[in-house]
């Protein structure tokens, strides 16, 4: 069991080595290591948070 861990880490790290520059992209940033842009942040969170808002008032108004 503790070589399949191994092995599973041993794959799985260059995926999570790389989880703070994607994580820049989806804040924002133009591309892989470049600086974040807040407008664009902004306007995501514009579409993103009414959306969830209205879903999470919906759902127990339905069930």
């Amino acid at each position: 069991m503790l070589r399949h861990a191994w092995k599973f880490a041993r794959t799985a790290w260059p995926e999570i080595k790389l989880l703070p520059l994607r994580a820049g992209v989806a804040l924002g940033a133009s591309g892989l290591g470049q600086p974040p842009r807040p407008g664009q942040l902004f306007k995501a969170y514009c579409i993103v948070l009414p959306v969830g808002l209205l879903t999470w008032w919906a759902i127990p108004q339905v069930t």
